[in-house]
């Protein structure tokens, strides 16, 4: 019997494989459940006086006449799975997985319960449509919680990277740009531009396009949204030709902007730019393309009545500005209205002075308030009555 340490230390020739002891075979591949393999002779040759068979190994499919060549040190079988999975009409089970149905509510359909197939692709666009909706970022589809998510409602759908994701969404815009193009053809539309600056100092531009199908249904879409120079009206016409240059649309019938100066000049030059294009379609040589915003006329006859009640605004905004200016002071007023027993679920809000419907809401508000605010100045140990002495 050989000792422990023997046995514990083997000497190299105890390490050599024993000749005429073979390795297990590899498992064969399961597609040959559905090939046959067979010999083809391609040609007779005499070598030396010697006739030699020139052999290609292939395979045949059992459900149809398709062969393919299945020699294992050249070819492998991905062509067979392919050809079982995707080309031949007569393999029984082709179909089994791809059309496996699931029970789901189908929301247009009144939440009727209905069967649907998975599907990779409208999966992947309804994520996209989802991150654009609801403006999420596209690192959104790498977070933990939301690949989770998916692992249970929808084990089948493997969530995107955001490289991935953003490549298909501008693969979806252009070909959703190039059928918008191909729509608007057919109809003649009105356009509505505007310009403002963030409050990161950077310049705006937008140009909507408006129009009435054959249903006589409005409808609205955005064709451009981008940083621009300046508010100049240089800036803002060379601007709006190349939008219409870009989606090839002549039939314009009118450009509301607001009633600046800057946007008068912007529209005349885009005006001769269009009546000298070779296949102008204007209406009367554009001269009643230009429309006026309507919006922005209201707002400044609005603007010159309010002057009258300046006085009395500025009051009701500045005791606004008391209540929002701090935690402290919203939640004084908060009791003040509980005191007063004021059912009102909303607050008070500020408005923007160059909005006249911004001032209505706030005036609105602050007059389901009043006994609040009275409140709050028969109170002598409040700052609400030293607010309006403090110099701005």
């Amino acid at each position: 019997m050989p000792s422990i340490a023997a046995s514990q230390n083997p000497t190299p020739s105890q390490l050599k494989p024993s000749i005429g002891k073979r390795k297990p075979n590899k498992k064969e591949s399961d597609v040959w459940e559905h090939f046959e393999k067979y010999d083809l002779v391609l040609d007779m040759k005499a070598v030396d006086g010697t006739e030699r068979k020139e052999v290609e190994k292939r395979a045949k499919c059992k459900y149809c006449s398709s062969t393919y060549a299945s020699d294992s040190k050249k070819n492998g079988t991905s062509n067979m799975w392919k050809h079982l999975n995707k080309q031949c009409l007569h393999y029984p089970y082709r179909h089994k997985d791809k059309n496996i149905r699931t029970l789901a509510f189908d929301a247009s359909k009144g939440n009727a319960l209905v069967s649907r197939n998975f599907n990779k692709d409208n999966c992947l666009d309804a994520c996209i449509r989802m991150v654009v909706r609801d403006e999420l970022p596209f690192s959104f589809v790498e977070d933990e919680g939301f690949r989770e998510f998916c692992s249970v409602a929808c084990p089948q759908f493997n969530p995107p990277s955001r490289r991935t994701l953003g490549r298909r969404f501008l693969e979806m815009y252009k070909k959703m740009k190039e059928k918008l193009k191909v729509d608007l053809c057919s109809y003649r539309i009105c356009l509505t531009t505007d310009t403002w600056t963030s409050v990161q100092n950077v310049n705006y531009m937008v140009l909507t396009a408006h129009f009435v199908d054959s249903d006589y249904k409005m409808h609205k879409r955005i064709l451009n949204f981008c940083v621009i120079d300046s508010h100049k009206w240089e800036s803002i016409g060379k601007l709006l030709e190349n939008y219409l240059i870009d989606w090839g649309h002549e039939k314009i019938l009118t450009i509301t902007a607001d009633n600046a100066a800057a946007n008068t000049k912007a529209i005349d030059y885009v005006r001769k730019k269009i009546n000298g294009w070779k296949d102008s379609n204007s209406v009367l040589g554009g001269v009643h393309m230009h429309m006026r915003c309507t919006a922005h006329i209201i707002n400044l006859i609005v603007k010159e009545g309010l002057k009258r009640l300046e006085s009395s605004i500025v009051a009701i905004r500045n005791a606004v500005k008391f209540v929002r200016s701090s935690p402290s002071r919203l939640s004084y007023f908060k009791m003040c209205v509980e005191t007063e027993k004021i059912e009102c679920k909303g607050l008070v809000v500020m408005d923007v002075p160059i909005r006249w419907n911004s001032t209505y809401l706030m005036l609105d508000a602050a007059l389901k308030f009043r006994k609040a605010f009275d409140r709050m100045g028969d109170d002598p140990d409040s700052s609400y009555l030293m607010y309006f002495k403090e110099e701005e």
